[in-house]
Order: structure tokens, then C-alpha cells, then sequence
């Protein structure tokens, strides 16, 4: 199954897992780069403001459109309770999406929930799996079971689930 991950990543926590993921997978990785700057103290606060006003900063994806796909992961950090600013602008692009979309969200604690529902609707079709993790269980490495778990449901090998945190929900 020829799959791509597609991560954007302000502090290096979402792209470690998307790294181990793709080990997992066999995957490539198409990082968003963003033209807004985002690092440091201010520029959080900035992509705090980008998200909470819906901002779609410009991005960069070139590497993306290399080769046709069957499953394609989106990955990157909440911010305000939403999907991060790049994120959104990469989904609003209107990408040509595969057969299988998986999500996977990083998150320093805020309930994952809402930013689930808006990216998931933005791909206009259910979801092959969704992770979110957490900022600390990324920096304690004690997410290798969740993703494990979640590229099982990803490739479709086993029923779709939500997991947060380490422990799986089901969802209907």
C-alpha cells in the first residue's frame, strides 16, 4: 500500500511521530511548510490567533504530489482546541485525497474532540483511523502502542476506533 504522511510540526513533537509512523508503514513524509512563522513565544501566540480566526497561512506541500497514493495520513499539533493553522490551510487546498485518509492529532491537553470533527469534515468522508496524543506521552515515548494501534486501523486491519491518550474509545 504505497502511503504518505503529511505533517506539519511547530516543535518537532508531531513529526517525531509521524517519523516513527512511517517506519511503521513504510511510509514517505511530505512536510507542510508554512511561510508564517510560528516559532517561539510569539509566534504560538500567533498561531493561537490563526486558528482561533480560521487564518490559512500560505504552505508549501510540493514534495505531496510525487505519486498517486492509497492511504495518506494528515498529522499535526491542535492549537486553541482546532486543528493547527497549516493543517487546515493544507485541507482547504482542496488536495486530491486517497481511498483511506487517517488523522493523527498532538495536543499539550486540550480535549482533541472539536479539531477531530473539523478536519474529518473537511475530508468529506469518514476517516480510516484517528490518534491524539499527547505533548507529554510524546516527550515520555509512551506512544508506541497507540500508534501501533493506529496503523493497524489506518491499513484497515482492524475496525476504526478513536484514541486519545493511550486508551482507546469507540466511535460510532
Amino acid at each position: 500500500m504505497q502511503t504518505v504522511i503529511v505533517v506539519y510540526s511547530r516543535t518537532g513533537n508531531t513529526l517525531k511521530v509521524a517519523k516513527a509512523l512511517a517506519g511503521t508503514l513504510g511510509a514517505e513524509i511530505a512536510v507542510i511548510r508554512c511561510q508564517r512563522n510560528y516559532e517561539g513565544a510569539i509566534g504560538f501566540l500567533r498561531g493561537v490567533v490563526d486558528s482561533v480566526m480560521r487564518h490559512k497561512p500560505l504552505i508549501d506541500v510540493a514534495q505531496f504530489a510525487a505519486q498517486p497514493h492509497d492511504l495518506m495520513v494528515i498529522a499535526g499539533p491542535i492549537w486553541a482546541g482546532r486543528a493547527a493553522a497549516p493543517v487546515m490551510a493544507f485541507l482547504a487546498g482542496r488536495p486530491k485525497l486517497p481511498g483511506r485518509v487517517a488523522l493523527l492529532l498532538t495536543h499539550g491537553g486540550s480535549n482533541p474532540a472539536k479539531a477531530l470533527a473539523e478536519v474529518e469534515a473537511l475530508v468529506s468522508g469518514p476517516l480510516a483511523a484517528r490518534l491524539a496524543l499527547k505533548e507529554a506521552d510524546i516527550k515520555g515515548d509512551r506512544f508506541s502502542a497507540p500508534l501501533g494501534d493506529f496503523a493497524r486501523k489506518a491499513m484497515g486491519e482492524v475496525e476504526s476506533h478513536l484514541i486519545i491518550g493511550g486508551s482507546a474509545t469507540r466511535v460510532a
